[in-house]
């Protein structure tokens, strides 16, 4: 297993039903469908054994020492070839459904207080570790008597979930620097196309057409090289561009929308949230402090 998913997490209101469990078992065997709990989300430490997870995109093993997340968007079979499994996790409901989140916008994260990425797996020893120690902190305080339980798993939990978005921005920020591979030709011409006329109204078949190819094959080329679809990656270049124009160029949103092709403002506000994760206003806000701060701003 190579490549690391990640998800975004959105903490508010605060996650409910914080919970873990020391869980050792023989034989192996777990199967799940999500359509009962969209919104829970599990962090498990492997202690001892190894899992098979098959998912609908395939098969992903998990080995002893490591800590992988479950995001409860699909159906899943877990088993394992070791005759124990023994592993810690920690379960919570976030305020939302977890979204998938592309690895460029993680690689390009500030900090929020009410969100949390979670990456699908991490194998780095010293974090691993980390997680586990917090984990059985949990278990210890959830079947406790303490006056405090509640704060103490809240608090808990969120040192959990404050150590994997860290992990994941840096995992992702190294990963931007390696060399890619050779992106496919037609990719090259539709990411051309696609810069050149950001501004306009831009539809698949003109981007097809663009690249010399059908449209069928582009999108398939298109998701290998660039790990999204040709709308995630349109969407997510025009925010990036609006990013700039309400900040360096200080243009209202609804400016800065029509600028790249998005004349409905409701519409330019709720794709802005989603792909950035906060208000245009809050954005200005972090914008504007870190920079008084003397810190690096948003990546544009």
């Amino acid at each position: 297993m190579e490549h690391i998913s990640y998800y975004l997490v959105r903490l508010n209101p605060p996650p409910r039903q914080i919970n873990a469990i020391n869980n050792r078992k023989e034989n192996y065997l777990w199967e799940f469908s999500s359509s009962l709990y969209p919104t829970r989300c599990e962090i498990a430490y492997l202690q001892e054994g190894s899992i098979c997870e098959i998912r609908e995109d395939g098969e992903y093993t998990y080995r002893q020492g490591t800590v992988h997340t479950f995001v409860q968007n699909q159906y899943l079979r877990h088993t394992s070839r070791d005759p124990v499994v023994h592993e810690f996790y920690l379960s919570f409901h976030a305020a939302e459904t977890p979204e998938p989140i592309e690895e460029d916008r993680v690689a390009a994260w500030f900090s929020t207080l009410h969100e949390a990425i979670l990456p699908s797996y991490v194998t780095d020893p010293a974090v691993c570790q980390q997680i586990a120690r917090v984990i059985t902190s949990v278990i210890g305080i959830a079947g406790s008597d303490d006056i405090a339980r509640g704060l103490k798993l809240r608090t808990a939990m969120y040192e959990c979930l404050a150590l994997l978005t860290e992990y994941s921005v840096l995992h992702a920020q190294a990963n931007q620097k390696k060399p890619k591979e050779h992106k496919n030709r037609c990719t090259v011409k539709a990411l051309e196309y696609i810069r050149e006329h950001l501004g306009e109204k831009l539809t698949v078949a003109d981007i097809a057409k663009a690249a010399g190819d059908n449209y069928d094959h582009l999108k398939t080329v298109f998701r290998r090289d660039m790990n999204m679809t040709l709308l995630e990656y349109i969407n997510h270049s025009r925010i990036r561009q609006i990013e700039r124009l309400i900040t360096v160029d200080d243009l209202t949103l609804e400016e800065a929308g029509a600028l790249v092709g998005i004349q409905d403002p409701a519409y330019v506000s709720r794709l802005f949230r989603r792909y950035t994760g906060v208000s245009v206003r809050e954005y200005r806000r972090i914008y504007n402090n870190r920079q008084e701060e003397g810190l690096t701003p948003p990546k544009l």
